[in-house]
């Protein structure tokens, strides 16, 4: 039987808050370690299978918790290309920024820069979008223009 884990986390660095392991790390290595030991055959790799989703019109997608993904320190670079796979899959009009900041190894204001200042791939009104005008339309959040 095909036994894939729908959901785990992994950090590189500090404590994490809440329900998970209180160890200062859990790394992927770590992670495919404990995996392979519990018979468990897949997690984290759905790339494909998300830009697949993008054909439809009415799937959007939540692009929060990356830092917590990253095995590298602020500004994360090794996890950009797979925003921007995410944002030219979907568009900026269905890319929704967000932290899931409590399990976060960084600060809430690099969560926001690493995206408005760490990859230039997004600008101007893409960038807008992305950072919350997309999900404000999304849900018929009438604000300011």
């Amino acid at each position: 039987m095909l036994i894939v884990d729908a959901q785990v986390h992994i950090w590189s660095q500090g404590t994490p808050s809440g329900q998970h392991r209180q160890i200062s790390k859990f790394s992927a290595e770590d992670c495919l370690k404990e995996m392979d030991a519990a018979g468990v055959d897949a997690a984290h790799g759905n790339q494909p299978a998300l830009l697949a989703l993008a054909k439809y019109p009415n799937v959007g997608v939540k692009a929060t918790g990356a830092p917590g993904n990253s095995t590298q320190p602020y500004p994360y670079r090794n996890i950009h290309k797979y925003t921007e796979q995410i944002v030219d899959a979907f568009g900026p009009e269905r890319t929704f920024w967000g932290t899931d900041i409590t399990r976060m190894p960084c600060s809430w204001r690099q969560c926001v820069t690493m995206f408005t200042q760490e990859m230039p791939f997004l600008k101007g009104r893409d960038l807008e979008l992305v950072m919350g005008r997309a999900v404000c339309d999304w849900i018929g959040w009438k604000l300011p223009t």
